[in-house]
Order: C-alpha cells, then sequence, then structure tokens
C-alpha cells in the first residue's frame, strides 16, 4: 500500500512537473482546454485528493453526454465550494496565528523590559547591599577602636582612682601627723614655759630658744600647710582628670549604642 502510494505521489509529482514545464512554454496558454480535458481533469483530481476532497473520477467517454457533463460540472461547483471553505478557514487560522504572533510579540518586549527593570533594580540594591556593607565595615572598625579606647580609659581610670585614694590617704595620714607634732610642740611649749622662772642670762638663753622653737613650730606648721595645699591641688586635679575621663567613656558608650541603633535600622 505504501509502495502504491510512493508511486501515486512521485507520477502526480511528475504530471505537475510536466505542465509547470509546459506553462513556462507557453505562458499564455490555459491548464484546462478541449484538447487536455481529461488530462487536465485527472491532475485536478489527484490534486483535489490529496487535499482531502472528494475525487473528480470521470473517463473520456463519460464526457460526450449531457448528463455525465453535468455530474462532472456540480462535482466541479460542490469541490470549488469546498476549496472556499478551505481557504476561509486557512484565513481564518492565519489571521488568529496573525493575532497571536503579534501578542506573543507584545508579550515578549514586555517580558524583556521587565527583565530590564528587574536587572536595573538588582543592580541598585546590589549597589546598595554593597553600600551598606561597606558602610556596617567601617562602623564595626569604629567600635573596636572605640571598645579598645574605652578599655584602655577604664583601666586609666582605675589607675586615677587609685592614685586619687592614695593621695588622700597620704593627706589623711600627713594630717595626722601635723596635728600629732602641734600636740607634742605645745606639750613642750606649756612645760618650757610652766617649769622654768625666767632670770637674768638664764632666762634670755631661755627665752631665745623658747622664740627659736617657736618660729621653729610655726616655720614646720606653714611648710605642712604648704604641703598639705599642694597634696589637695594634686587631688583636686586627679577628681578633673579622672571626671574628664568619664565623660569620655560616656561618650564612647553613647557613640556605641548609637552605632547599635544605626545597625538596627540597617
Amino acid at each position: 500500500m505504501a509502495t502504491e502510494l510512493s508511486i501515486a505521489g512521485s507520477v502526480r509529482n511528475l504530471r505537475m512537473l510536466l505542465a509547470q514545464n509546459q506553462n513556462q512554454e507557453l505562458e499564455e496558454s490555459e491548464f484546462c482546454t478541449t484538447n487536455n480535458l481529461e488530462n487536465a481533469l485527472s491532475t485536478l483530481s489527484e490534486e483535489l485528493e490529496s487535499l482531502g476532497l472528494e475525487s473528480l473520477t470521470t473517463s473520456n467517454n463519460e464526457l460526450h453526454s449531457i448528463e455525465s457533463l453535468q455530474t462532472a460540472f456540480i462535482k466541479l461547483v460542490n469541490m470549488s465550494w469546498g476549496l472556499v471553505n478551505k481557504q476561509r478557514t486557512l484565513m481564518l487560522s492565519q489571521s488568529q496565528l496573525n493575532d497571536m504572533h503579534h501578542k506573543t510579540s507584545n508579550d515578549n518586549a514586555n517580558l524583556m523590559n521587565r527583565v530590564k527593570r528587574l536587572k536595573e533594580d538588582l543592580e541598585r540594591k546590589q549597589h546598595l547591599l554593597s553600600e551598606s556593607q561597606e558602610r556596617e565595615r567601617r562602623l564595626r572598625v569604629q567600635l573596636d577602636e572605640l571598645s579598645r579606647n574605652l578599655k584602655r580609659e577604664k583601666e586609666e581610670t582605675l589607675k586615677l582612682r587609685k592614685q586619687l585614694q592614695s593621695k588622700d590617704s597620704q593627706h589623711m595620714h600627713e594630717m595626722r601627723r601635723i596635728q600629732q607634732n602641734g600636740h607634742k610642740l605645745r606639750e613642750q611649749l606649756q612645760k618650757s614655759v610652766g617649769t622654768y622662772v625666767p632670770k637674768d642670762k638664764a632666762w634670755q638663753d631661755m627665752q631665745a630658744e623658747h622664740e627659736k622653737q617657736v618660729l621653729l613650730y610655726q616655720q614646720t606648721i606653714r611648710n605642712l600647710e604648704e604641703n598639705n595645699q599642694l597634696m589637695l591641688q594634686e587631688a583636686n586635679d586627679l577628681r578633673d582628670e579622672l571626671s574628664l575621663y568619664a565623660e569620655g567613656i560616656q561618650l564612647h558608650v553613647e557613640s556605641s549604642n548609637i552605632w547599635k541603633d544605626e545597625k538596627l535600622n540597617i
């Protein structure tokens, strides 16, 4: 069966080639004439059959009667009508395909534009992410530096606090020593005044010694007061420096909180 169809197709193609050659040789000649009516009908029948239409099977003897010609004409009209319907169907399909192609082209253009916008959005977000990461890196470096400074200043504050405590302790010890020396000098002065009765040279010597002791006592008191003032000044200076370090620590703590808030906002 397949071999017969292949042979029929080959014969049809050969006839089409012959017809094309004839058309090229005789450009003004028609496909069907009174001389080649049978061949034209046979070729047309094969073409119609290949298109899925009813074949036009007529013989040369059947074409001499009116009835056979009428029958053939009716078949040709029906086949022509079928071809018209097929043409309409093909035109409708072509129109639908054109609409579909147009819609597909628009969809493709919209998709391309959307892909372009998405790429631009992605690049912008990547740029923002890069900037955010760089800002976070700088803030982290600043935080590490602030942490080191805070630790160093805490250590310095602790050291100053210890020094201040030591100065306070020295000051209290020196005050106690001054008070003890003052009591001793007063007791010696009272003893020297209450025990001896001033007479002539001995009285003068005693008076000079007493004045000397008083002057020495007064000088000692002045030296002790000066030392006390110096120690008080040193203690005040240490307190001021400790206050400055405390303010610096508070500033570092506040800047650390600002960095944490900014990181949470990111």
